[in-house]
């Protein structure tokens, strides 16, 4: 349950990340740099203090610290997929940005996304 919650939230935000423009990439970025900086059994301690000990805060305290880092491997991996020319035709031909990011690009992310969600397990 908290990996596939990591996947869902660290995907969307760095998919978000990536092709949005610069302001809101930043703003992603920084927050889950954020996130990252505390140490994450503090961070999981405080936020099952605070919403209490229960499988539900758990799954998303334990989803919450590694979304972070999972949304900067999407980032990376959708920035380097937009740099390859079967994205630029795409764009060229009149494409949206959600039918690039869903037919293509996300198709190409996934074995770094699938890998790095074994490790999460």
């Amino acid at each position: 349950g908290a990996t596939l919650l990591a996947l869902v939230l660290g995907s969307a935000l760095g998919a978000l990340a990536a092709t949005s423009r610069r302001l809101a990439d930043e703003t992603v970025m920084r927050t889950l740099d954020v996130v990252m900086s505390f140490p994450p059994i503090a961070l999981a301690a405080v936020l099952v203090a605070v919403f209490g000990p229960s499988v539900p805060v758990i799954i998303f305290t334990i989803a919450f610290v590694y979304a972070p880092s999972l949304a900067r491997v999407v980032r990376a991996n959708v920035l380097e997929q937009y740099g390859e020319d079967y994205v630029a035709a795409e764009q060229v031909v009149g494409a949206r940005r959600g039918h690039i990011v869903t037919r293509h690009v996300a198709i190409n992310c996934a074995a770094p996304v699938l890998v790095f969600a074994t490790v999460m397990v």
